[in-house]
């Protein structure tokens, strides 16, 4: 996905009446936000890189808790969160909101599944979440030149439309891993992960609560590529007689869409 909007810039800037003092709001995002993707987080900023990296591994950490009822696994997720909410605050909406949302989801999905010992895990997630939060807002509340610099921290999301497509082949892919998935009746804890941070990450992009949503466009791209990966799986199944090497093309391909 990264730099095929510009391909479709031009489309979304006539969509739009092509207004020029909009035109971040009718630009793909995979050509200019340096969040969206993870070519554009490698290309830009360490910072990003390591934000990206912290996330990851914080859901990763976290699910494996839920999964193995695992108190070792929460306090290593929990700790990987207070690192990365310390250097990037912007993520505190989603560390906290994804996992209880999963839980929800989770619980709906399935009736036998124990509520109170995923609560416990995400309370140990969020009770260590807590001082770099309460840091934070000292920081807003006694030291004004940080508090300037978050009063200008500024990052509006553009069309849903737009960012949608920013995510080109890999959320048209994820979307037949979805419906293969759903058609299958296996959607499993960690497929069901995937899905809920992709909504809540995109719900959040748009949240009229927050000054900087576009910057949680952040680790987006990751739930996606692993959902794609079903879609693309059946298609390679489907025309393998077709395509020969088709199992060393697709690894190409994933890690084409993965950046």
């Amino acid at each position: 996905s990264s730099g095929l909007g510009v391909w479709f810039g031009q489309f979304f800037h006539n969509l739009g009446g092509g207004a020029d003092s909009f035109s971040w709001y009718w630009t793909p995002m995979d050509v200019w936000v340096p969040e969206a993707n993870t070519f554009l987080t490698l290309y830009h900023n360490p910072l990003h890189l390591l934000a990206l990296a912290l996330i990851v591994l914080t859901m990763l950490l976290w699910l494996k808790s839920a999964e193995q009822n695992s108190w070792r696994h929460s306090l290593l997720a929990g700790a990987t969160a207070f690192t990365l909410i310390l250097i990037h605050p912007y993520h505190i909406p989603t560390i906290l909101l994804m996992p209880l949302v999963w839980i929800l989801a989770w619980r709906f999905t399935k009736a036998n599944v124990k509520l109170w010992p995923l609560i416990k895990r995400y309370l140990v997630l969020a009770g260590l979440l807590t001082p770099a939060i309460v840091y934070h807002i000292y920081l807003l509340v006694f030291d004004f030149s940080r508090k300037e610099n978050w009063a200008q921290s500024f990052g509006f999301t553009p069309h849903p439309v737009v960012a949608l497509a920013s995510y080109g082949l890999p959320l048209v892919l994820a979307i037949l891993g979805w419906r293969i998935m759903k058609a299958k009746q296996t959607i499993s804890p960690k497929f069901l992960f995937c899905l809920v941070w992709f909504f809540v990450g995109f719900f959040l992009l748009y949240a009229w609560f927050l000054n900087w949503p576009r910057r949680l466009s952040q680790g987006l791209q990751v739930p996606l590529v692993v959902l794609a990966t079903v879609g693309l799986d059946y298609l390679w199944r489907k025309w393998e007689r077709y395509l020969p090497a088709s199992r060393l093309a697709s690894v190409f391909i994933i890690i084409l869409i993965a950046l």
